[in-house]
């Protein structure tokens, strides 16, 4: 769940490799950083404008984990478990945000899980605010949150220091 800058900063062809090394100082199974790789592609590729389908296609055709892939790249064909376990965790965000028309019900699904809802809500926000964009946050989510106008700053400076970025 603290990964998705990787994806805002590493195009895809390069964010396979940090989400395994980022996720490595914090996990000791190499499971997780693959679940981190698949979700991190996406949000890299949406965030740069492709399509949620073309996204998804491209970070199931670079996983490497077998138990990843099926997972995650049949997403619809399992019962979603929002627990702890990675694999779970990026699977019930996933079909939440793959299955959902808009940002607000695509966190709404996520949290209304139980189990791990911080963990499974903040992956969901990651792949629906990539996709969707800011645009899309409802206003009353937002409109009285302290420090919002520096918090957007925050994110227009952290996307223009993409290593991407045309100069």
């Amino acid at each position: 769940m603290r990964g998705f800058p990787l994806g805002i900063f590493c195009p895809s062809p390069q964010v396979c490799d940090m989400s395994l090394r980022c996720s490595a100082i914090t996990h000791y199974d190499p499971v997780g950083g693959h679940c981190s790789a698949f979700l991190n592609v996406m949000v890299s590729d949406m965030v740069r404008g492709a399509s949620r389908g073309k996204a998804f296609r491209h970070a199931r055709s670079l996983c490497m984990d077998p138990e990843v892939h099926t997972m995650l790249g049949n997403y619809q064909e399992y019962e979603i478990v929002p627990g702890l376990d990675a694999v779970q965790c990026s699977h019930a965000a996933l079909s939440c945000f793959m299955e959902s028309r808009t940002f607000g019900h695509a966190i709404l699904s996520a949290i209304n899980l139980g189990g791990d809802t911080d963990t499974v809500g903040a992956c969901t926000g990651a792949l629906a605010g990539a996709y969707w964009g800011l645009g899309a946050v409802p206003e009353r989510w937002y409109r009285d949150l302290e420090g919002y106008e520096q918090l957007v700053q925050l994110a227009g400076r952290v996307w223009n220091a993409r290593v991407d970025r045309v100069t």
